[in-house]
């Protein structure tokens, strides 16, 4: 992954904001999702922060993925589950799931996004 750096020396290297929205963009395109929609549904659930968490639930990261629903997805797309918050396999796994239909797992934000 290459947006997601380990900690060197103690130091967090985390993405840009702007990186975030170009991963989302590119990840729309390999979908074939709107990229506007996509962007705005990121925007909505996380400001584009990686690191944000709701306060009442396990939702977290830049798409807001539940633990359940981040684990059970990730392992269906196998895709890697070791971090949760990472942009890109919560990009990914968003794409996949809006691509096949799921675009109501966001429907808490829609008020936003629509």
């Amino acid at each position: 992954m290459f947006l997601a750096q380990k900690p060197y020396s103690g130091v967090d290297i985390s993405p840009t904001k702007a990186q975030i929205k170009e991963l989302v963009i590119s990840k729309a395109n390999e979908f074939n999702i709107s990229p506007e929609l996509f962007l705005r549904i990121a925007v909505c659930e996380s400001g584009l922060r990686e690191d944000a968490q709701n306060p009442t639930s396990t939702a977290s990261g830049i798409f807001q993925f539940l633990n359940s629903t981040f684990f059970n997805y990730a392992r269906a797309y196998e895709l890697p589950t070791d971090d949760k918050n990472d942009p890109e396999v919560q990009a990914e796994l968003a794409a996949r799931m809006i691509a096949a239909g799921g675009i109501s797992h966001w429907n808490a934000s829609k008020n936003c996004w629509q």
